[in-house]
C-alpha cells in the first residue's frame, strides 16, 4: 500500500511538472508574437493620410487656416517631420520659431502623436502657395488660396449729401465681409484741384486734427466692413475722401448743406393761443346766448386732459378738439394723445363716431409733405383742408376766407351734423 501512494504522488507531481512546462511553452510563444507585432509596427513607422495628393485649401487674410497632415494611426509618431515650402523652386524647411512665421504657427499634436497638422494665424497674401508636409518615406502636397479684400463699388465715385451738424457714414466694405485686409487707410483730399497729378491726400486721424473724437469705424461684427462715421459735421468737412486697401480704392465725394430752417416755437405758441382765444370766446358766446344748461366744458380738472403738457384738448358738449404740435415730421405724440383719448372714451362708455371725426393738418413748412393718414379702429380719419367747429370755419392756412365766404346767419341749419372729434396737428 505504501508503495502504491508513492507511486500515485509521483504520477501527479510529473502531470504538474508537465502542464506547467506547457503553461511556460505558450507564454514564450505569446511573448515572442507580440514582440514581433511590436517590431514589425515599429518598422512600419508613419504612413500618411492622402499622400502623395495635392489637397486644396481657400482662406481669408487675417484669419486662420489649418493645414491637415496625419498619420494613418494617429498614435504612430514620425522618427521626423519638416514642413516646408518652395522658395527659388527649392522647398526650404519653414522656421516656426524665427522668420516670416514667427509666433504664427504651431503644430496641433498634443494629444496624438500622429497628428502632424500645421495652425498658421494672422495671414497675410504672402501665406498663401504650395505647403509640403514631409515625414520618412511619405509626404503630402497643399495648396493654400487667400481671399484678399476687394472693395466694393472700386474706381468709383460715389456722391454724398449731409447737413452741418449731423453725421454721415462713409460707406467701404469688401466684396467678402469675412475678409481682413492687412492694411488700409482713410485719406481726404487737402484740395480740389482737377489735376489727379497735383492733388494730395492726407490721412485721417482719430486721435488728432480735425477729426479728433469725431471719427469711428464700422468693422467690429464684420472684419470687412471699413465704412467711416464723421459726426458733428461742418463745412470744413466737404469734399473727396478716399478708403484704400491693398491694390483697390474708391473715391467719396461729400456735400455738406445747411438744415432746412424750422419755424420757431413762439410764433407757433402765439397762433394755438389766439387759435384757443377764439374757440374759448365762441363757446362763452353760446352759453350765454343758449343758457348754461346746453354747456358742458371741461376744464383741466384730470378728467380727460392731454398726456402731453404742451398739447391741449377742449371740449364742448358733444365736440371735441385736439390740438398738437409735431416738429420734425414725429407725429407720435400726437398719435400717442388719439390713442389715450379713445381709450378715456371707451372707459366712460361713449362712443366715438370716426365718420364724423375730421382731421386738419396745418403745415408752416414752405414745402409740405405728405402725412401718413391717422386710423380709428382700422377705420381712416377723413383729412380735410377747412372744417367746422363751434360755428367757426378753421382752414389749414389759419387765414379768415373760408369763414367770411362760407354764409355764417344765427339760427341757419347747419348742413350736417358737427364732428364728434377735430384732430389739429401742426407741423
Amino acid at each position: 500500500d505504501v508503495d502504491e501512494d508513492r507511486r500515485r504522488a509521483k504520477s501527479k507531481e510529473g502531470q504538474r511538472e508537465r502542464r506547467n512546462h506547457s503553461v511556460g511553452v505558450l507564454v514564450t510563444m505569446l511573448l515572442t508574437v507580440y514582440l514581433l507585432f511590436i517590431g514589425l509596427h515599429v518598422s512600419e513607422g508613419c504612413t500618411l493620410e492622402n499622400r502623395e495628393q495635392l489637397l486644396t485649401i481657400t482662406a481669408h487674410t487675417g484669419g486662420s487656416v489649418l493645414l491637415p497632415c496625419y498619420c494613418t494611426d494617429l498614435q504612430t509618431k514620425p522618427e521626423k517631420l519638416k514642413w516646408k515650402r518652395p522658395v527659388e523652386k527649392k522647398w526650404v524647411e519653414i522656421q516656426i520659431k524665427s522668420g516670416q512665421y514667427r509666433n504664427r504657427v504651431q503644430l496641433v499634436n498634443d494629444h496624438s502623436p500622429g497628428n502632424l497638422s500645421l495652425l498658421i494665424s494672422h495671414l497675410t497674401e504672402e501665406d498663401g502657395g504650395d505647403y509640403l508636409c514631409a515625414v520618412k518615406g511619405s509626404h503630402i502636397n497643399i495648396r493654400l488660396t487667400l481671399k484678399v479684400c476687394t472693395l466694393e463699388n472700386s474706381e468709383r465715385l460715389l456722391t454724398i449729401t449731409a447737413p452741418t451738424g449731423g453725421s454721415v457714414l462713409l460707406p467701404c466694405s469688401c466684396t467678402d465681409l469675412q475678409t481682413t485686409p492687412e492694411n488700409f487707410t482713410w485719406k481726404k483730399r487737402k484740395n480740389e484741384k482737377r489735376n489727379r497729378n497735383t492733388q494730395t491726400w492726407e490721412e485721417i486721424s482719430r486721435e488728432s486734427g480735425q477729426y479728433r473724437n469725431r471719427v469711428q469705424l464700422f468693422n467690429d461684427h464684420s472684419p470687412g466692413n471699413l465704412s467711416l462715421l464723421i459726426s458733428h459735421l461742418t463745412n470744413k468737412d466737404a469734399g473727396g475722401y478716399q478708403c484704400g486697401v491693398k491694390g483697390s480704392l474708391m473715391i467719396i465725394r461729400l456735400t455738406i448743406e445747411e438744415p432746412p430752417q424750422s419755424l420757431p416755437f413762439i410764433p407757433f405758441a402765439l397762433v394755438t393761443v389766439i387759435l384757443l382765444h377764439i374757440i374759448v370766446a365762441v363757446v362763452y358766446y353760446t352759453s350765454r346766448t343758449k343758457g348754461p344748461a346746453r354747456v358742458h366744458y371741461s376744464t383741466a380738472d384730470g378728467d380727460g386732459v392731454a398726456v402731453m403738457s404742451h398739447n391741449h384738448i377742449v371740449r364742448f358738449a358733444y365736440d371735441t378738439a385736439v390740438v398738437v404740435r409735431c416738429s420734425n415730421n414725429d407725429d407720435l405724440a400726437y398719435r400717442e394723445e388719439v390713442k389715450q383719448l379713445i381709450a378715456w372714451c371707451e372707459s366712460n362708455n361713449l362712443s366715438l363716431n370716426v365718420d364724423k371725426t375730421k382731421e386738419l393738418t396745418v403745415d408752416f413748412k414752405r414745402k409740405h409733405t405728405v402725412h401718413t393718414p391717422l386710423t380709428i379702429h382700422s377705420n381712416t380719419v377723413e383729412s380735410m383742408k377747412s372744417t367746422k367747429f363751434l360755428r367757426v370755419h378753421i382752414a389749414d392756412d389759419l387765414t379768415w376766407t373760408t369763414h367770411t365766404t362760407l354764409p355764417c346767419q344765427e339760427g341757419t341749419a347747419a348742413p350736417s351734423l358737427p364732428p364728434h372729434i377735430l384732430l389739429c396737428r401742426t407741423l
